[in-house]
């Protein structure tokens, strides 16, 4: 789906698709997260969508979607075969999540809500060891309240250059590598700071 025929989508079904579409990242779709909260903010400008209504659907769709993935992640955990989740994910992948969880804690969660193309896995592999939920929830939606407003904000800015939407949403996946990578630097040296504090 183009950019231009989520807009009309969106256009014509308003709040209702742009939670639907949301959603429906967390059971698989294609359509890449960010292009919707970006063109959510392309509604903004069109006068369509409020700050406050696209801000705010979009950090429920989000935190919706990676619950869902969440509760993939235990029914995986207590030995389904088959199903969904063993389709969408190879077990070396859920292996290399729970390595990061196992060095970053559950920070992980927060990080991977920054990181495109880290969610999927770490959401389920949230589930699969069986985080508490309530904690994944706080840490998703704390980081759902940076990322959203921020991939929203630069779809409003560019306003009438909806053709423009793809390529938006590739230079945010460029921006967010360095800021999961500023965060993962910031995780290691607190984990530092805190051993040598312990060391007095």
């Amino acid at each position: 789906m183009t950019a231009t025929t989520l807009a009309e989508l969106l256009e014509n079904w308003g709040y209702a698709a742009y939670l639907f579409l949301l959603g429906m990242t967390g059971a698989g779709s294609p359509i890449p997260e960010d292009l919707i909260l970006a063109t959510g903010g392309y509604m903004i400008s069109a006068g369509i969508f409020s700050w406050s209504g696209a801000i705010a659907a979009g950090v429920i769709g989000v935190v919706g979607s990676d619950a869902l993935l969440y509760f993939w992640g235990r029914r995986l955990r207590i030995g389904a075969e088959g199903g969904w989740t063993r389709r969408l994910l190879k077990r070396r992948h859920i292996l290399k999540a729970e390595r990061l969880a196992a060095r970053f804690g559950d920070r992980t969660v927060f990080i991977a809500r920054l990181l495109p193309g880290t969610r999927a896995v770490t959401f389920i592999s949230a589930g699969a060891r069986r985080m508490h939920f309530g904690r994944f929830l706080l840490l998703d939606t704390a980081g759902a309240l940076l990322w959203v407003p921020a991939v929203v904000l630069l779809g409003a800015r560019i306003g009438e250059e909806i053709g423009g939407l793809e390529q938006l949403v590739a230079g945010v996946g460029r921006s967010a590598f360095w800021i999961g990578v500023t965060v993962l630097v910031l995780a290691l040296l607190w984990n530092w700071w805190r051993l040598e504090e312990s060391k007095l």
